[in-house]
């Protein structure tokens, strides 16, 4: 197959044999029966990666209520008996992407027990470290005299441990529409950070498909499954083109929106400097641990005096690492990104929803919020991602983020943190295609993307994506 007529930005041609670039040029000559795909001028770079994801979380979210746009909890409980009134008998109520620490009114389970009496009802907050139960729900969980319902960090994990399983065949289902919309954007490799198997799950679906997936995953390895995997002998980076088992993830603090990340400087309007999930003694117990497994980390650290425990670490962890979101940086701590080769993994379309809680909440710290030119200066390598269903799995989205620190609709936000166009695009995996390279590509349907507004980057046209040489979206799909 001869790809001919696109841009990186000046003029290329790509021949593609076995589901890898064989050739790269400005010009080459089509071959006696090659299929020739005419690009028509338009950009193409290698396919975008999704360097942190929830994928079935993201997967499910599309399928729940939506309760971003509610702005009290009233508002979202009424939200929750429009659901609960059409609901078949006995169906659980679910919803995604409240917030409340936008909400003047305070939370209450009898709230969501009015809405839909005796009704299990599970909603998670947009940070995915907070959920809100019904009467009926937290009954079952255990804890039927909880006052709120509103659970965060481990009390809410543990909670929804114990609700029942969900069917996997319904997940497989999810999850392979909200693939077929990624690839319409570009997606072809992801490191999943789903709450539950995401390897197996994965695994599963791998084999039903004869070794192939709709995309190239890394699995990335909660902390209960790290027995499974040693007692199989296997370690961080096993696995084929298409699955490969990732890091551990390992949670030191919580999230902005939830008030439990842990920060140096309390929160605006009280004393509360958020969560202390690891101490630096059990982290540093946690590291060693992972060496011993032969695992990666990926470790989760909002807070800037998370980041300060998390980096200072990592230093002398002896595992390769993630530090993951980042998102308050004290400049010292800048440069144990590259001394301690530590990749700063980011997701900048969360600053277009934070910005408003950064400038409250964080208003009186010293340290930097989403640094991510600063991290850049210092030498750190990044990695973008959404932390989908935080943001949409769209890395168009974080890119012109990352680019304009605005998608057009407010003015930049902190504009000295932003990032070239090419670093942005890197970051994301699209790098000008080379020879040797697996046929993952992004097709864009514009001429050259530097001259693109913020509001048109986060929604540019991709005409096609290809994934080992298959056109998985596109005109040139085979169904």
């Amino acid at each position: 197959m001869l790809l001919v007529d696109g841009r990186a930005p000046g003029p290329v041609a790509l021949r593609v044999e076995r589901g890898r670039v064989v050739g790269c040029a400005a010009r080459i000559e089509p071959r006696q029966g090659e299929q020739v795909l005419d690009l028509g001028g338009r950009v193409v770079r290698r396919g975008l990666r999704d360097a942190h994801a929830h994928v079935v979380e993201w997967a499910r979210s599309l399928q729940e209520v939506d309760l971003s746009g509610a702005g009290s909890a009233a508002a979202a409980a009424d939200l929750v008996g429009a659901a609960h009134s059409t609901a078949p008998p006995g169906a659980v109520v679910r919803g995604s992407f409240f917030r409340d620490a936008l909400w003047r009114d305070e939370p209450a389970a009898s709230l969501l027990g009015r809405a839909a009496p005796d009704r299990l009802v599970v909603l998670r907050s947009l940070d995915m470290h907070s959920v809100w139960l019904s009467p009926a729900t937290l009954a079952v969980c255990g804890i039927p005299d909880h006052p709120t319902g509103l659970l965060r960090e481990h009390e809410a994990w543990q909670a929804l441990a114990r609700l029942p399983e969900r069917d996997p065949a319904e997940d497989d289902a999810a999850v392979a529409v909200a693939v077929s919309a990624a690839h319409g954007r570009g997606l072809t490799s992801v490191r999943d950070f789903s709450f539950e198997d995401a390897h197996g799950s994965w695994a599963r679906q791998q084999s039903s498909r004869g070794g192939t997936l709709p995309l190239r995953v890394t699995a990335v390895v909660q902390p209960v499954a790290v027995a499974g995997l040693v007692e199989r002998g296997l370690s961080s980076g096993d696995g084929d083109d298409w699955l490969r088992i990732g890091p551990l993830k390992l949670f030191v603090d919580g999230a902005l929106g939830a008030r439990t990340a842990r920060c140096l400087t309390p929160y605006a309007g009280g004393s509360d400097r958020g969560q202390q999930l690891l101490d630096p003694d059990a982290l540093r117990a946690a590291l060693a641990g992972a060496r011993r497994a032969g695992l990666d980390v990926a470790v989760h650290a909002i807070g800037d005096e998370a980041t300060r425990d998390a980096l200072q670490a990592l230093q002398t962890a002896g595992v390769r690492a993630s530090l993951e979101h980042a998102q308050l940086l004290r400049p010292e701590d800048l440069p144990l990104f590259r001394a301690g080769g530590v990749v700063a993994s980011l997701q900048p379309a969360h600053l277009l929803d934070d910005a408003p809680l950064v400038d409250d909440l964080w208003r009186h710290t010293a340290s930097l919020p989403y640094a991510v030119r600063s991290l850049v200066a210092a030498g750190a390598t990044i990695v973008l991602g959404s932390d989908a269903p935080v943001s949409p799995l769209d890395p168009w989205l974080s890119i012109a983020a990352a680019v304009h620190r605005t998608v057009g609709v407010e003015p930049p936000w902190h504009a000295q943190e932003a990032v070239d166009l090419e670093v942005a695009l890197v970051a994301s995996g699209a790098r000008p295609v080379a020879v040797g390279d697996p046929a993952d590509l992004v097709v864009v349907d514009v001429p050259d993307l530097a001259e693109l507004s913020a509001a048109d980057l986060a929604q540019v046209p991709v005409h096609a994506t290809f994934l080992a040489g298959e056109c998985v979206h596109g005109p040139w799909r085979v169904e």
